[in-house]
């Protein structure tokens, strides 16, 4: 038996090395994952041309990733070294993506102090796109891909001390000592996720280090009250700008069966979910893409809404949504109350040419018709910055948003989720449109026509005109972030007061009293509220604004 101790950092599941811990419990050995600084992101009240992971506008909010601002400390990184040390690895494991490069000089350092005996492996997007970066950086080897099994021979020969042998392991990537870099061909990924087990959660296996405090034998999935897990992996997409979809040309290179998707099989996702922590009210399935047949995804619309009948998100295919819309409705009786609808840009054209998107902005439209009348949280993507982006292009995104769905009273029940462009290492987009490297769009562009787009979906067209030719919000996108704000709640208030005048003198019943109430009360004082009919499953106070 071996011991390896996972380390993942700014990330929101985890969800990579969870799985990987619990297969390598399967074959004998024991683990203990850290997880050093939560994956949370944070206002930002300004926009960032440099920044750590990503930055995006939506709902008015700026937002960026928390390791903008709370890098690593050195309390961090003590405790850190001290876990390590107590745990004794034989193997230490870093996953990361390529956003969180910067830490290979920050982490190494404490690795080779903790425990200078380890074998010290990378992983994930990050080591897998440059493998190069991690072994000039301190990194003794670097698996590519699917890692399940090639930790698991790594580990063996640890074990028997031939670490000759393990130079020669699949999937793993080597540093000489002349200083060149030898990658070992990939092998055929393994079809039956079954294979690989449920991730793995549970105080004892964690400990959880965040703003300078250890948590010691603490995992946050256990008091959290979402529950990240997967239906499967891989992605049909192409899309020039993700490295998700790259993942499976490192395959066909060495002539290695790659799989475009892998669905686990839906018994095996429930037997997890139900035993999942108490606090879970939530789960987040972190599938790129909902690839389930018809028949698998009624079987688990019966038996999620039968034996776990809580609340999901996921990505879904919009075209096979649209072509069956009983399975979308299905879908909504389970339990789906949130999605994501990835147009990344309004012109059809630039979405082909420059992304490798080929979709037609009719039937994205009219899906997003269709999650908005079934009530669905359903954020719009939109690729923002892009250098490439024309005004002739982004006219057409702006007369997009107008066609979208819209609500004055609910404005960001499907907000815009406008990411600015950070093209991640070595995807297509880097060599097909360079200057979204060597020359990209200043954050104080790409924030003000994120403000634009948000006026596009309020106004009619003649306002949204006159505001877009005031050249002098074009210098302060924050100021017109707040100009965006105080407008709609202008516009808010003129339309609250047609309702509240035709409620004048009739008893008022409020349904639901959560944000949305709390963010419209003010319109609809001096009206006389007879009750509130309670629709949520959380805890509500006993009274609300004094009302029973």
């Amino acid at each position: 038996m071996s011991k390896i101790v996972f380390i993942n950092a700014y990330e929101p599941s985890f969800l990579g090395t969870r799985i990987l811990a619990a297969y390598m419990q399967d074959k004998g050995h024991e683990t203990h994952n850290i997880i050093l600084c939560d994956g949370g992101y944070v206002v930002q009240d300004a926009p960032l041309d440099k920044h750590e992971g990503y930055q995006f506008f939506t709902s008015s909010y700026l937002m960026v990733n928390k390791a903008t601002h709370y890098k690593v400390s050195e309390a961090d990184l003590f405790h850190l070294e001290n876990v390590i040390k107590a745990e004794a690895p034989d193997v230490i494991g870093f996953s990361a993506r390529s956003t969180n490069n910067w830490l290979i000089p920050f982490l190494v350092p404490v690795f080779r102090r903790s425990r200078p005996e380890a074998l010290l492996l990378g992983g994930g997007f990050g080591p897998t796109l440059e493998p190069e970066l991690y072994l000039n950086g301190g990194f003794d080897c670097v698996i590519r891909g699917d890692g399940e099994e090639p930790l698991a021979e790594l580990v063996e020969c640890v074990q028997k001390h031939e670490l000759k042998k393990a130079r020669a392991i699949f999937n793993t990537v080597w540093k000489n000592p002349d200083g060149s870099i030898v990658a070992n061909p990939m092998r055929s990924q393994e079809k039956n996720l079954s294979k690989y087990g449920a991730p793995l959660h549970g105080n004892k296996y964690f400990s959880f280090i965040d703003n300078g405090v250890l948590r010691r034998f603490y995992d946050p999935m256990e008091e959290s009250s979402v529950y990240y897990t997967y239906f499967g992996r891989g992605c049909i997409g192409h899309c020039t700008y993700c490295s998700g979809g790259q993942w499976a040309s490192l395959y066909r290179e060495c002539d290695a069966k790659v799989y475009k998707r892998r669905n686990r099989e839906i018994p095996e996702i429930i037997d997890e979910l139900k035993k999942m922590p108490n606090s879970v009210s939530h789960i987040w399935f972190v599938d790129e893409y909902f690839g389930l047949s018809s028949q698998k995804t009624l079987e688990f619309c019966a038996l999620f809404k039968k034996y776990i009948n809580k609340t999901f998100f996921c990505y879904l295919n919009y075209e096979y949504m649209l072509e069956h819309e009983e399975i979308f409705h299905k879908l909504i009786d389970a339990g789906l109350i949130g999605t994501g609808i990835g147009f990344q840009t309004g012109s059809e054209s630039f979405a082909s040419e420059c992304y490798h998107r080929k979709h037609k902005n009719a039937d994205l439209i009219r899906y997003a018709k269709l999650c908005f009348e079934n009530n669905l949280y359903a954020g719009i993507h939109i690729i923002g910055g892009n250098c490439y982006e024309t005004p002739e292009i982004f006219a057409e995104t702006v007369q997009l948003m107008r066609e979208l769905p819209y609500s004055i009273e609910d404005p960001f029940r499907m907000p815009i989720e406008n990411i600015k462009l950070r093209p991640h290492p070595r995807t297509p987009i880097t060599t097909l449109f360079p200057r979204v490297v060597s020359a990209p769009t200043s954050a104080r562009d790409w924030l003000y026509r994120g403000v634009l787009l948000e006026f596009a979906r309020l106004l009619p067209k003649d306002e949204y005109e006159e505001i877009a030719a005031d050249v002098r919000w074009q210098k302060d996108p924050m100021a017109f972030r707040e100009f965006f704000r105080t407008t709609l709640f202008q516009k808010q208030r003129e339309h609250f007061e047609g309702v509240k005048s035709a409620l004048a003198g009739r008893k008022v019943i409020y349904y639901g009293a959560g944000t949305r109430y709390e963010a419209s009360k003010e319109f609809f004082k001096g009206l006389d509220v007879a009750a509130f009919l309670i629709d949520s499953p959380w805890p509500t106070p006993a009274e609300i604004d004094g009302i029973p």
